[in-house]
């Protein structure tokens, strides 16, 4: 059964709690995240849904939901807000991950034409292909899903209230201590299991993919570069306008490579933690197949 899978609580080193908060950007492999997070700690893991009352009530909201289950060491939303509460009692760690913005721009396009929605972007990804999708999505008034949109969410982290900017954005990265990206996601798991090892006993973040995009399955180039000039190409007329518009999530993207390549060069043997860690992901693959 699924349910046996789910390991024993990793269990907290020191006295004082630590609550983990996934900051889920739509579709960067945040459910994938949450899975390994739901692994690890069971019911101490919250996929919280209550929107409305998070974005209203801002930390002070947080920190009365946290401290009402004692028990909670990871919490997930799409809608977290920055700063997290302080509180003597407890450390905050922020998580997030940053993807490729043309990869993602098909992902979120893929996810929307199958999506049992009536949002404005699912109906118009089921009527449209995708060069038409992407003009659609390029419009003033439409919401910007695909246009510079993790910059934005960085940056509006970093300084609620402000206009976006990309050097705020960088900040907020170089601030948050799990930062992962999306197409580099076992190095980041590595680096995530390093830097929480002093807070967590036990902890493995070896995970199972959720929500693989349909067009995903097929054969594709295994170089990223590769997969992004892939899919420009289907864009057809759109391709500068698109590259344009996210010309900030394209220099943060570099950016968030850049930070990621420096904090595994400061773990010692990295390469030999990496292929522990993809080892027991495959021990994991092997016992859901079982």
């Amino acid at each position: 059964m699924i349910s046996d899978l789910f390991r024993k609580p990793a269990q907290l080193i020191h006295d004082q709690r630590c609550v983990i908060v996934h900051i889920h950007i739509f579709k960067n492999a945040g459910t994938t995240f949450d899975w390994a997070l739901k692994r690890n700690f069971g019911k101490a893991f919250i996929d919280h849904r209550d929107d409305d009352a998070r974005k209203k009530g801002g930390a002070e909201y947080l920190l009365n939901y946290i401290n009402a289950h004692s028990d909670l060491a990871a919490f997930s939303s799409h809608h977290i807000r920055i700063p997290l509460p302080e509180d003597d009692t407890a450390t905050f760690l922020p998580a997030l991950f940053i993807r490729h913005p043309v990869l993602r721009a098909q992902s979120v396009y893929t996810y929307e034409r199958h999506q049992r929605s009536a949002t404005p972007g699912a109906q118009h990804a089921k009527k449209l292909d995708f060069e038409k999708y992407i003009e659609w999505r390029m419009q003033k008034g439409v919401g910007r899903t695909i246009r510079n949109s993790q910059t934005i969410i960085c940056a509006k982290l970093l300084a609620p209230g402000r206009p976006f900017n990309l050097t705020r954005a960088k900040t907020f990265l170089e601030l948050c201590p799990l930062m992962g990206i999306v197409e580099r996601f076992d190095e980041s798991m590595v680096v995530f299991e390093h830097h929480l090892q002093s807070y967590f006993q036990g902890l493995d973040l070896s995970y199972r993919r959720q929500n693989r995009g349909r067009d995903e399955n097929k054969d594709q180039p295994k170089s990223i570069n590769a997969r992004a000039s892939a899919i420009l190409n289907t864009m057809g007329a759109q391709k500068e306008l698109f590259l344009e518009s996210n010309k900030n999530d394209q220099m943060l993207y570099r950016f968030a490579n850049k930070l990621l390549d420096e904090r595994i060069q400061s773990i010692e043997d990295f390469g030999a933690h990496l292929t522990e860690f993809q080892e027991r992901k495959a021990r994991l693959q092997r016992t859901l197949l079982g």
